[in-house]
């Protein structure tokens, strides 16, 4: 399959500009989540602020 240089040109371009926009989105996307003040669990959150947390512990506690 014979392209034309116009014809790679264009699927060249194409694909810069695809892979630009990818990269575009992705820095912008870590822009915004790293602004984020929140925490993802609320545990954490309560933590952090210094309140105190109520809960089960699942954890094994065996000697084994």
């Amino acid at each position: 399959m014979h392209l034309s240089v116009e014809r790679k040109g264009i699927m060249l371009n194409r694909l810069f500009f695809l892979a630009v926009t990818i990269l575009a989105v992705a820095v912008l996307g870590a822009i915004v989540s790293a602004q984020n003040d929140g925490h993802i669990s609320a545990v954490v959150n309560k933590l952090s602020r210094g309140e105190r947390v109520y809960g089960v512990s699942t954890y094994d506690l065996s000697l084994e």
